[in-house]
């Protein structure tokens, strides 16, 4: 069975992680493993959802850069965001869609979401916009 996959330097993920979620350490090496988890889970591609930071964009590249199918970059569909006026409503949309679009190619068992950056997960819902996409069959990958 998956495990989500939870990187935080909050204190409090220690407790989530306690309740069987797979947790590492906030470090500089974060976005390689990130990768050796994709690949040990036979993951095809990725939908992105990341802050526009420079340390969001620096572990969305090194994401990039490291996922690699037969040699090439993996499918990536990334969704980036304001961190000083994140709209909700429309990175939900954004990446259901490229959910959607990802499910077109490839089986859930097969896709990633990462989500970089985002604090305040209470505000954000996955819209589904009148298809089940299935979100439970996913791979789920939160850093902040």
């Amino acid at each position: 069975m998956k495990k989500p996959l939870v990187i935080s330097i909050i204190l409090s993920i220690v407790i989530i992680a306690s309740l069987g979620f797979l947790f590492l350490d906030y470090d500089k090496n974060q976005s390689i493993e990130i990768v050796n988890q994709l690949e040990r889970d036979d993951i095809k591609a990725v939908a992105m959802l990341s802050i526009d930071n420079e340390w969001g964009n620096k572990q969305s590249a090194i994401i990039t850069e490291s996922f690699l199918i037969d040699g090439e970059p993996a499918p990536k569909i990334e969704i980036k965001y304001d961190p000083e006026n994140p709209n909700y409503d429309n990175m939900s949309f954004n990446l259901s869609n490229a959910i959607k679009e990802h499910l077109q190619t490839y089986k859930s068992s097969e896709i990633a979401v990462i989500v970089i950056g985002l604090d305040d997960k209470k505000d954000f819902n996955i819209a589904i916009y009148g298809d089940n996409l299935k979100l439970s069959s996913l791979e789920w990958i939160w850093i902040n």
